[in-house]
């Protein structure tokens, strides 16, 4: 079993929902029923805030990491791949990265986002899945960036 956890921040005004620190009966059921089951907000708004501050810092080299990969976002067409070739290493100081992270090289070294990959809910979704006694570990902690104002045409 694999535990995906995908955040869209869809809205900025959700302040007034809790984020949750353990799954309800009702939605281990939902789970174990369906597949998968609908989180909802999973990070407060300062924890977001947090890990937006951290990823400007490392893509603007305030924060480095050398085994950490990374690609540039080459702009244009979907499918243009000039130039954006992801390797370990800084490309320079741009927020235009298409993707940061990947297996075994990637935001699990970061203390602010291990910090939301170790949270309660987190640790409990894993341990529910995978039983309490399992140790559990970040196989592939990355984040995809869509530059703004630039960057790839996405066709969808």
């Amino acid at each position: 079993a694999t535990v995906s956890v995908l955040y869209w921040p869809y809205h900025r005004h959700h302040m007034a929902i809790p984020v949750p620190v353990k799954l309800t009966e009702e939605q281990w059921h939902r789970f174990l029923d369906d597949g998968y089951v609908l989180l909802g907000k999973v990070v407060s708004d300062e924890e977001l805030e947090q890990m937006q501050k951290r990823l400007d810092e490392i893509m603007l080299g305030d924060v480095k990491y050398e085994k950490l990969m990374y690609q540039l976002d080459p702009g244009g067409e979907y499918g243009n791949t000039e130039g954006s070739g992801q390797s370990l290493g800084w490309k320079g100081r741009t927020l235009g990265y298409r993707k940061i992270g990947e297996a075994g090289c990637g935001l699990e070294c970061d203390p602010v986002f291990r910090g939301f990959m170790t949270n309660e809910l987190m640790v409990d979704l894993c341990a529910r899945v995978y039983g309490r006694h399992t140790p559990v570990s970040p196989y592939r902690a990355m984040v995809m960036n869509k530059p703004a104002g630039s960057g790839t045409d996405l066709p969808w």
